[in-house]
């Protein structure tokens, strides 16, 4: 199982209300899955990993900067491992997808507490700019 084969079903489970960009570079940093609320305009990073729940956390976290709201998504495999510490992502304020054929939310993540507007403006501007003409072609 490769990182890659989680992308579909995280991105079926943001599909409908959001426009999605994945592999993402903001900074020095490429975010695996960034996503814009069609309504709100509101930021979603998600970081995506076979199994390793502690470098996902890690990398999520720092995913606040510019994301309103973060996720961790996991193979349903090691889904268990991770929400035996539930009380750091929540306390970190990250969320947990468990993936399979499905994503399915096993924790909810809280808003950001440290989004830098400016930098979230820039990593959304940048998804908007690539999925426009794709969106008007549609």
């Amino acid at each position: 199982m490769s990182e890659s084969r989680l992308y579909q079903p995280v991105k079926r489970y943001l599909d409908e209300r959001f426009i999605i960009g994945k592999e993402v570079k903001i900074g020095s940093k490429i975010v695996d899955v960034f996503a814009i609320s069609r309504d709100k305009g509101e930021c979603v990073a998600v970081e995506l990993k076979v199994s390793d729940w502690k470098k996902a956390l890690r990398q999520a976290a720092t995913y606040q900067v510019f994301a309103d709201f973060c996720y961790v998504a996991l193979h349903h495999s090691a889904t268990a491992r991770a929400m035996k510490h539930e009380a750091i992502f929540k306390e970190l304020g990250v969320g947990l997808l468990s993936v399979k054929v499905n994503a399915s939310v096993q924790i909810e993540p809280a808003p950001s507490r440290f989004v830098s507007r400016e930098i979230a403006d820039n990593a959304r501007q940048q998804i908007l700019d690539h999925e426009t003409p794709r969106l008007k072609t549609a």
